[in-house]
């Protein structure tokens, strides 16, 4: 049986935590949430996650210092950790990356940028719905006119058409 790459969410907030889950939904990865940095260091010796994304205000010592203390021991300093800091804020940017974060997101947290981050870290993080090889000959119409094509693949969320007709986004 194939184990799931595990990524470790540290955030107070059930909110943000329900958020990243969502993101993560489709994705290949175990998910596992804390929302205190008092007990990142144990799940991280334990589960040797693929990834930490944890907000830089966690409560027990806060995320930054958190950080810095993974990336100084050696049995930690591995593991990508990406931090979540205030969206305007220059200076809680610059003292983040020098706690030794491998990475910053912003908050509020906007899907397409959480995902791109963690596709840096972990090629099983997914950008969208699972897709199905599903080969069908179809026709179809545009407001310029009609044409022929087939399908390649689908997935809930639509279907991928291939045709020689050129079709404006939209």
């Amino acid at each position: 049986m194939e184990r799931k790459p595990v990524i470790l969410l540290v955030d107070e907030s059930d909110f943000f935590l329900g958020i990243q889950r969502q993101f993560l939904r489709d994705s290949q990865v175990r998910v596992v949430s804390v929302q205190s940095t008092d007990s990142v260091e144990p799940h991280a010796r334990q589960l040797r996650p693929a990834l930490i994304v944890m907000d830089r205000f966690a409560p027990g010592y806060e995320g930054m210092l958190c950080c810095a203390r993974l990336k100084g021991d050696r049995a930690t300093r591995d593991i990508p950790v990406v931090l979540l800091v205030a969206e305007k804020d220059a200076h809680e940017r610059e003292l983040a990356l020098k706690s030794g974060c491998d990475g910053l997101l912003t908050k509020p947290l906007e899907r397409n940028a959480y995902l791109a981050m963690g596709r840096r870290f972990l090629p099983a993080i997914d950008r969208r719905s699972r897709r199905v090889l599903c080969h069908a000959s179809i026709f179809f119409s545009t407001v310029s006119g009609s044409d022929y094509g087939h399908t390649v693949d689908i997935s809930i969320g639509g279907v991928f058409i291939e045709s020689r007709c050129p079709v404006k986004t939209g």
